[in-house]
């Protein structure tokens, strides 16, 4: 069997595995707009810190969606590894029977929102990545210097 009676299902197996992947674009594109954005690594961690801590809080896993109260709901939607958890649980929980299912329904989750999940997931890497060149840009030079210039400097 596998670890904690899950699944052996290539679907789940890659859902989750893509979910993941697309969650760790999205922070990594967040986390490099944020180094750019400050002078020393250590500001870029500080910075970045109250990202991450929101992250564990908020990501579905320690506080149940249902339970997150209104005026907190947008941090919860904000946050890429809200998405990734509701693809790789529905995912795996929805092979689980009927004891998956009422999990499925304790989370409130729903195994048709997983495209959903993937569009925002993707849309969330393309905005962060057009956000993330034109930061960029705007540090090479303040879109005095082409980038072929900067690079060759």
């Amino acid at each position: 069997g596998t670890p904690f009676g899950l699944p052996a299902s290539i679907s789940a197996i890659g859902h989750t595995f893509l979910g993941s992947t697309l969650n760790a674009l999205v922070i990594s594109l967040v986390a490099s707009i944020v180094g750019l954005l400050n002078q020393t690594q250590l500001a870029a961690g500080q910075v970045f810190m109250p990202i991450g801590d929101s992250m564990t809080i908020f990501a579905g896993l320690l506080i149940v969606r249902r339970f997150i109260k209104p005026y907190a709901l947008p941090v919860y939607y904000g946050l890429p590894i809200s998405y990734a958890y509701e693809i790789a649980a529905t995912a795996i929980l929805e092979l689980k029977g009927d004891d998956g299912k009422a999990v499925l329904k304790y989370y409130d989750l729903h195994p048709t929102d997983r495209h959903f999940d993937y569009a925002v997931l993707v849309a969330m890497i393309l905005f962060w990545l057009f956000l993330g060149l034109l930061v960029a840009y705007r540090k090479i030079g303040g879109g005095t210097t082409s980038l072929a210039a900067a690079a060759a400097a």
